[in-house]
């Protein structure tokens, strides 16, 4: 399990471990944001509660490149598209779809990807959406890299919260 760290802002910006979280929060370096509704760490004389979300009290400098453009890779893409199709919705079976296809002049850029379920890709085929009778939910844009960090981090934590007794800890 893994604990979401953000700046003093709120913005998340880095994956750390729920043991470097704690440490964190005991030494009074960060505060606790938001808490595993059901897992804690027990001592003798304390329980401390999963860490989920935690902010850092001190002001961190993101690095310029968390403002630039995002590698094109389909976990990035997928997470800019909000894991579902973006011909009918669907959230299963995603795939990579090149709105104009490589074979026809296409490129493999952010302007020319969406997210596409097997079936949607599959009838799509080696044609625009336009000649297919399909309409495209969204205009492909390239994500910036911290949009990026953002939708991971709270589609991570959303997976956690609805969970029940997962992960590592003990159960209070």
């Amino acid at each position: 399990m893994r604990t979401v760290m953000t700046t003093a802002d709120g913005i998340p910006f880095r994956d750390i471990s729920v043991q470097d979280a704690i440490l964190k929060l005991l030494s009074g370096k960060a505060i606790a944001v938001e808490n595993h509704p059901e897992l804690a760490f027990h001592s003798q004389h304390m329980e401390i509660p999963v860490p989920l979300r935690i902010q850092s009290l001190r002001y961190v400098k993101l690095p310029n490149h968390f403002y630039g453009p995002a590698k094109l890779s389909n976990i990035n893409l997928f997470t800019r598209d909000n894991h579902y199709c973006k011909y009918c919705g669907a959230e299963e079976n995603l795939t990579r779809d090149h709105v104009v296809p490589l074979s026809r002049g296409g490129k493999d850029v952010w302007e020319n990807v969406v997210t596409s379920c097997t079936k949607c890709n599959n009838r799509k085929g080696d044609r625009t959406p336009e000649e297919a009778g399909m309409r495209l939910n969204i205009v492909p844009k390239p994500p910036v890299k911290l949009e990026l960090i953002r939708k991971k981090a709270d589609r991570r934590l959303h997976k956690v919260r609805g969970k029940k007794k997962k992960g590592k800890g003990k159960r209070k």
